[in-house]
């Protein structure tokens, strides 16, 4: 039976086994930003800018959940 060490279940439904990495964060920062300039142009863009930022925050959102375990395991 396989592990369920490091699973983590995104507000989004999706399913990571490992903490966010910083590259995945910037790339999102950086979707985020061009997304930004574009929706200043076109209001189409919203529900894309909208998308990016909950990703953004629910990245933000598990590496917090990692790093709060790692210091209760540290603890114990």
């Amino acid at each position: 039976m396989p592990s369920n060490d490091n699973v983590v279940l995104y507000e989004n439904g999706t399913v990571s086994r490992d903490s966010p990495s910083a590259d995945e964060r910037q790339r999102i920062k950086d979707a985020l930003t061009t997304v930004a300039i574009l929706l200043e142009k076109n209001p189409a863009y919203l529900p894309l800018f909208l998308r990016l930022e909950a990703e953004l925050k629910a990245n933000a959102e598990v590496q917090e959940t990692f790093e709060r375990a790692r210091r209760l395991r540290g603890n114990l």
